[in-house]
């Protein structure tokens, strides 16, 4: 019996481990929806939805009104007297129209924190893409310099017997050793970047990071079909330049109220005494606007918040059409290099390291030459992928131009 519960702890003791090492497929969707949901940028924003709710309930509120109690004939001695108690109640009054702008400016405060939201949901889709297209590159890499690895591995093979038989040099055993050591070393460095890689985007998920995963979205190249005024169209809907124009609208509607404050509010309270009973009355009470260098301060503060406004949106406008036009330009000049490398430099470079290596073993050519045309198709290659990285980069730039700052 003893031995059958050992056994049994054994084994769900290795089924435990197995479900925890047991690695997540990820999609390029799947991360971008995860960070939607979990990244606490966009947490923060949504909270700031919640507080311009708030504040829109708060300007639209009507004042409360006032209990009033008043003691008059207070007596100065012991003597006494006859004493009046009058208690009343009293209410603010707006001058009309001033709450129904203070409203205005509290919906129009919720609709630019609805589009904040969206502009921080835009700009960490981006951030989150760009960071699956750098743990992609990694890995690729990663794959790249042990495929280079491994023929360095088949030069060695073939140095080494050719130096036993005496047809090659020292030299030449010691170069293809060295050369294996330097890949090692950009190997081990190439692990640390994609293992730091990960763990950024995992963070902007939101993600576990013990939790191991594997990128399923192969990125290849597909040319842009769009063109650079189709890009611009679409932008005019961007939530950056939304929450510009509403927060023009909200200093306009400003400007009305400042100057609507010129006019006064009052109050009207009924008061009942306590002695004669018929003797209720009622008051209005109001300021006198004689002095108005407040109010004419408040307008004009409120007019230059409105031309502020206007040329913010002016600016985020020309500048983001700015961006558009330059990230197009580098996504083009990445299609024409990846053009290039796939139609003929990835296959010249393959062809004559495959040359380089069928001479070399049949004593054609020597190690030098080997190694010239190896660094050749070491940096095509690598080369390669780093075009491809900055024009996906460029993609994901270009969706969200202009919103992460």
């Amino acid at each position: 019996m003893r031995t059958k519960f050992i056994i049994f702890i054994i084994i769900f003791g290795a089924l435990f481990s197995s479900g925890r090492a047991q690695e997540q497929r990820l999609t390029l969707e799947d991360a971008v929806a995860a960070a939607l949901k979990n990244n606490p940028d966009i947490l923060r924003a949504q909270k700031e939805v919640d507080g311009s709710r708030g504040r829109l309930l708060q300007a639209e509120a009507l004042p409360n009104p006032e209990i009033v109690m008043s003691n008059e004939a207070i007596p100065w001695s012991f003597r006494g007297g006859e004493t009046e108690i009058n208690l009343g109640i009293r209410q603010l009054f707006e001058f009309p129209g001033k709450r129904s702008l203070r409203k205005t400016m509290g919906k129009t405060g919720e609709e630019i924190a609805q589009a904040g939201l969206g502009r921080v949901r835009m700009g960490v889709a981006s951030r989150v893409k760009k960071a699956y297209i750098q743990v992609s590159f990694s890995q690729r890499v990663t794959a790249q310099l042990q495929s280079l690895l491994d023929v360095m591995g088949q030069y060695q093979e073939m140095a080494d017997i050719r130096f036993r038989t005496g047809e090659v040099a020292a030299a030449d055993v010691f170069r293809g050793r060295l050369e294996s050591l330097k890949i090692q070393n950009e190997l081990i460095e190439a692990r640390r970047a994609w293992r730091a890689d990960i763990l950024k985007l995992q963070y902007l998920m939101g993600m576990d990071p013990s939790v191991p995963i594997r990128l399923t979205t192969e990125l290849s190249y597909v040319p842009l079909a769009r063109t650079v005024e189709d890009l611009k169209r679409e932008a005019e809907g961007r939530p950056s330049l939304l929450a510009l124009k509403l927060e023009m609208d909200r200093a306009i509607t400003g400007v009305d109220l400042a100057r609507k404050n010129i006019y006064p509010d009052f109050r009207l309270g009924l008061y009942y005494p306590s002695q004669k009973f018929s003797g209720w009355g009622f008051e209005i009470e109001s300021s006198i606007p004689i002095f108005r260098k407040k109010q004419a301060g408040e307008v004009l503060e409120a007019e230059a918040l409105q031309q502020e406004r206007r040329i913010m949106l002016e600016a985020g406008k020309r500048r983001i059409l700015m961006l558009i036009d330059t990230t197009y330009a580098d996504i083009k000049a990445a299609e024409e290099r990846l053009i290039l490398f796939e139609q003929s430099l990835l296959r010249e470079a393959e062809d004559m390291l495959q040359a380089a290596i069928g001479q070399f073993r049949y004593g054609k050519t020597d190690s030098l030459h080997v190694f010239d045309i190896y660094r050749i198709y070491k940096e095509t290659r690598l080369e390669h992928l780093k075009t491809l990285l900055n024009f996906h980069l460029s993609l994901a730039e270009l969706e969200a131009v202009g919103e992460e700052e």
